[in-house]
């Protein structure tokens, strides 16, 4: 602790100062801080050496959790920063635009099952990701305004994650099963195809859950490491969207997705045109030919 005439003298800092024992605030940001450039005042505030600024003993709590042999030349101080949070009308609008949305989607659903009979495999995977975006709506109003604490939170987090990624694989597939007609002479369906898909979609997207909660399960406490793993539930019931972790487990994903699903539309659509100026070109060759059928 640094005091007023310059010395320092040893402080106990669990006697007097608060610790991190609950799961950080929606805004709360994490510092990985070395002896070097953390200094304790008399008063009981925290400086940076490296900011021209200090932090009041309200505004802070050290993060207790994973403190090693490096402690206390190496602490995690978390500060508890306001959220700059959206005013009433905006938070009000969001909720309606997604209860209505919620609302149209459980229509559409219904609209098919009780009343439209002409079902192929385009339609029903159309209602699975339907269904899909619907869970994802849901949770996310649940996740964003429900105000979850703890279990709740992060059950819920990893639900919409897997719903998440369902709703861009139904997507995928819908393109896929597209390009396949379009380039497809033979139009007969298989009958088990809609179970492959089913197959792979939900296969894919419960891996992929399953691996960002081993993630946060192995390394989720060292905060040293938060800003790579998914976190879901540490700082809110998301990704936490100031870090790489959304970048690598949910938009990177959706971007390579993308990426494929544009070649293969600059494929099909290369290949169509292609087969549109073979015909163009025979039918001229064969002038004949056409005014007979």
């Amino acid at each position: 602790m640094s005091l007023k005439e310059g010395t320092t003298k040893l402080h106990k800092l669990n006697s007097d100062l608060m610790f991190e024992s609950d799961w950080f605030g929606y805004c709360d940001e994490a510092y990985d801080l070395t002896d070097d450039k953390l200094i304790i005042f008399e008063n009981e505030t925290f400086g940076i050496q490296s900011q021209n600024w200090t932090i009041s003993k309200d505004a802070f709590c050290l993060y207790a959790n994973q403190f090693s042999s490096d402690f206390p030349k190496q602490i995690f101080l978390v500060l508890h920063k306001p959220c700059e949070y959206q005013n009433g009308q905006k938070v009000d609008l969001e909720q309606n635009v997604v209860a209505i949305s919620l609302i149209c989607n459980a229509l559409t659903i219904a609209v098919y099952i009780f009343v439209y009979k002409k079902r192929n495999i385009i339609n029903k995977c159309f209602m699975c990701y339907i269904a899909c975006m619907s869970l994802h709506h849901l949770l996310w109003l649940l996740t964003r305004y429900g105000n979850l604490v703890k279990e709740s939170c992060t059950s819920a987090g990893y639900a919409r994650y897997f719903f998440a990624s369902a709703c861009i694989l139904w997507l995928f597939v819908i393109s896929h099963k597209i390009r396949v007609g379009l380039l497809s002479i033979n139009k007969n369906e298989h009958r088990n195809l809609f179970a492959l898909y089913n197959a792979i979609v939900w296969g894919i997207s419960g891996m992929a859950t399953t691996v960002i909660f081993l993630i946060d399960h192995f390394w989720g406490a060292d905060l040293s490491s938060y800003k790579w793993t998914p976190a879901i539930g540490f700082f809110q019931c998301w990704f936490n969207p100031n870090d790489w972790s959304i970048l690598i487990y949910y938009i990177g994903p959706i971007l390579i997705l993308n990426v494929v699903n544009w070649f293969m539309f600059v494929l099909t659509a290369t290949q169509i045109f292609k087969v549109h100026r073979n015909v163009k070109k025979w039918i001229i060759s064969n002038p004949k030919s056409d005014r007979n059928t």
